[in-house]
């Protein structure tokens, strides 16, 4: 049976005192993350680094990197020989290595290659899959477990509360 993936963008929103929040919007028509901003809102902006440092800190609220996309500067997916090796060897960093050493290992040891997007799995009751894209899109067959993921990645980013 093929569940149905839910798609939603990651939005910051800034508040009338200055401080931002962060919720997840659905994007069931899948609109450009650039849709989502206005003179108050924007789509959270996160790339191939970002992806990697925010993994590393979701790890600490029960979230571990299942999976990753590797593509190259036209965001051309990579599978190569060399680019399995390179995949393997980070997700290995993530998984089980020093944040600093996988966050260098991306920035230094991967010329050429990005992470386009991320698996996660929720290691609590539930056992919650989510892909986590760049740009701030989240792909799920969970849909309940958006709310859950979204507040985890506000304190992970360390954003106030969002919607």
């Amino acid at each position: 049976m093929i569940r149905a993936v839910a798609v939603l963008q990651l939005v910051v929103s800034k508040q009338a005192d200055g401080a931002e929040s962060l919720s997840a919007v659905p994007n069931d028509t899948q609109e450009p993350p650039y849709t989502f901003d206005r003179d108050d809102t924007y789509a959270l902006q996160i790339g191939s680094q970002g992806l990697v440092e925010l993994a590393l800190r979701l790890r600490d609220h029960g979230y571990r990197v299942t999976d990753l996309t590797l593509v190259d500067h036209a965001f051309s997916t990579l599978d190569d020989l060399f680019a399995k090796a390179i995949k393997n060897e980070l997700l290995s960093r993530m998984r089980d290595g020093e944040e600093e050493n996988a966050t260098r290992f991306a920035e230094r040891d991967m010329p050429g290659f990005y992470v386009l997007n991320l698996e996660l799995r929720d290691t609590s009751p539930g056992n919650g899959r989510v892909t986590l894209v760049q740009d701030g899109i989240i792909l799920t067959s969970s849909p309940n477990q958006v709310d859950k993921f979204a507040s985890t990645v506000r304190r992970a980013l360390n954003y106030g509360h969002g919607g």
